[in-house]
């Protein structure tokens, strides 16, 4: 995960945990 969006990395942050 090197270049993330902002909204995408919050996405992605609370479907991964």
């Amino acid at each position: 995960m090197a270049t993330c969006d902002i909204v995408l990395c919050h996405i992605q942050y609370i479907f991964t945990t």
